[in-house]
């Protein structure tokens, strides 16, 4: 019974993503519905908040209960911009690079993907706990004098580092198997979109430094 509750348990698409994400995006293409896609989202745009304000540092001029509230309000909004965004960047660009998925499968694909990213919501049950508003402050000064919490601490960041870099991968994969090109080619239109985005504010950036 336990082995089969094991094996069933590994069977989920939001554990098989981590391994074999290309299968799990086939799968999606096909039997994805847009409700689902929603609630993925919802909670990859909660991750999100949590993550910008964390690198904001609003901890410093807001409370942590505000903190929160703007987090559980703005951030599934923001996750749905970042969804729209990011599929128009792989859409465009993958097209452009002879990918041949729907604007509909490139959203299936980019919702999907963010599986892992969103699944960092279980970091912030031990980081909230042990360390609360300083997760948002600049300086987090219970880590002085507490070795094991340094450790902690340590440890929460670098998982948390390790899943950022595989859910870009598992994005590569992702945006490559709606396009039926490799992961390599997803990569470089992801790559390709955000210089185009980018350039624009970079050069306005300098123009209003030169005046």
């Amino acid at each position: 019974m336990e082995r089969g509750f094991l094996l069933e348990f590994m069977a989920k698409p939001w554990i098989r993503i981590w391994i074999h994400p290309r299968s799990v995006i086939r799968e999606a293409l096909i039997h994805s519905e847009r409700k689902q896609e929603w609630l993925l989202i919802l909670l990859f745009g909660l991750m999100l908040g949590l993550k910008q304000a964390s690198l904001r540092s609003l901890g410093d001029a807001l409370s942590f209960s505000l903190i929160l509230i703007l987090s559980l309000v703005l951030g599934p909004l923001l996750g749905a911009l970042a969804w729209y965004i990011v599929s128009g960047i792989a859409y465009g660009v993958g097209r452009w690079l002879d990918g041949t998925a729907s604007w509909e499968e490139i959203q299936t694909a980019v919702a999907w993907a963010s599986i892992p990213f969103s699944m960092k919501l279980v970091l912030w049950i031990p980081q909230l706990a042990f360390f609360g508003q300083e997760m948002f402050t600049t300086t987090v000064s219970s880590l002085e004098g507490s070795a094991w919490l340094w450790v902690l601490y340590t440890l929460l960041t670098l998982i948390d580092s390790v899943i950022s870099i595989w859910y870009f991968v598992v994005l590569c994969k992702g945006v490559g198997q709606a396009h039926d090109f490799s992961a390599w080619r997803g990569f470089f239109s992801l790559l390709i979109g955000w210089v185009i985005l980018l350039v624009p504010f970079i050069l306005l950036a300098v123009l209003f430094r030169r005046l």
